[in-house]
Order: structure tokens, then sequence, then C-alpha cells
């Protein structure tokens, strides 16, 4: 999921191609059901790749690659795609599963500390509720942490847990919002003077779920 929607921001300028690799393989629970496939217990990888316009088209177009048509694929027990000890990036085996590259992918400025510093905190404000926690690991050579993983779960959990320090009495509190004849629920943060600051940057609505304010 999102996984085709950050292609945008691999590569710049016209002439990126966009690129992202993908290698997956079934869980073998999910593969004894595939009888008739005989590469099901294999893994399967493609290339995601921006097209520039051509041939009469207005627009580039993402195309992946497929011989004839047909996924690449190979037999491997598990491969060494999860990260190791800081800083070797890739060095535990995965058994199942799915691993995305992304390629010059655009980090946006002034969130290029260590990941869970300012990433971390930023992400955790624009993703409030997260449905799985994250794990955020550091691999990048020559950083400097007392930590270099950290687990993302959003905004939400983290107020949650430290509501008595920075939340006003009586909330977090809930809302139904109308709008249009649509209606939405909220949760409502009233923040003690001088508390909202490090959980949120220029937002006071966060998604359609979260609302945070100042007292």
């Amino acid at each position: 999921m999102g996984g085709t929607g950050v292609l945008l921001f691999c590569g710049k300028g016209h002439e990126a191609n966009n690129l992202q690799l993908i290698i997956t393989k079934r869980h073998p629970e999910l593969a004894k059901n595939e009888n008739d496939d005989e590469s099901k217990n294999n893994w399967a990888f493609t290339i995601v790749r921006r097209d520039n316009p051509k041939e009469g088209r207005k627009s580039s177009v993402f195309s992946c690659l497929m011989p004839k048509g047909k996924i690449l694929n190979f037999s491997e027990d598990e491969l060494p795609l999860l990260p190791g000890n800081y800083p070797n990036v890739m060095q535990e085996g995965l058994k199942w599963g799915t691993f995305i590259k992304l390629y010059e992918y655009q980090m946006l400025g002034g969130l290029k500390t260590v990941i869970n510093l300012d990433l971390y905190f930023r992400l955790s404000l624009l993703m409030p509720n997260l449905a799985l926690p994250i794990r955020m690991c550091e691999r990048r050579v020559g950083y400097k942490a007392h930590s270099f993983e950290s687990t993302l779960s959003g905004l939400s959990v983290r107020l949650e847990e430290d509501k008595r320090q920075n939340l006003e009495e009586g909330f977090p509190c809930s809302a139904t919002l109308s709008v249009s004849g649509q209606k939405m629920n909220c949760l409502i943060f009233a923040f003690k003077k001088g508390q909202a600051d490090k959980y949120r940057n220029k937002e006071g609505i966060l998604s359609k779920k979260l609302f945070i304010s100042s007292c």
C-alpha cells in the first residue's frame, strides 16, 4: 500500500525515470492454495519505471518489467533484505513478504538528521492514526546517535502516552462534525500552555479524525 504513490518522488526533473524495485514472495500457508502455479514458492520481482511520452501520447506512463508478459521469478529460501546492525543496510534474512526499493528518492529539506528525530516526528504528525506500527532503521554511514532504530506508532499513540503531562483535564474528547450533510468523527486534544509545539508544526487539523489546539 502506497508503493506506487511515491514513484513521482523518485528522481528529479522531466528526464528522470522514477525507478522502483519490487521483490515479493507468498507466505507458505498462502502458497499451498496455488496448486496450479509451479512458481508458487518462488520470489517474484519487477522494476517499475516512468516512460516519457511517445508515439502520440500526451503524458508519461509507468511500466513494469515483464519479458514476454511474464513475471520474473527465482527460487531461494531467503534473501538478505532485512537491516542488520548499523551501518549494515541489508544483512538479515527475509523468508517471505515484500521488499520495495526506491531510487533517488527526494527527501524533504530539513528532515535529513538521524531517522528517529526530525523525520520520525514529521511522519508522526502526518500519519496520526496508523493501522500498524512502522519500524524505522537508520543505516546511512556517518550518523551518530544513542539509538539507530525507532518504532513509529503515530501521533495519537504518542499523545495518549503523554496526556497527563501535556493535555488539559478532560482531553482527548470526541465530537462529530457535519459538513454539507456528511458526518465526520474527530478527536480533540487541548494542550497545556507551551506543550503543543513538539506535537505539531503548522497544522491545526491533522486529518479528518484528529484536531489539536493550544490553551
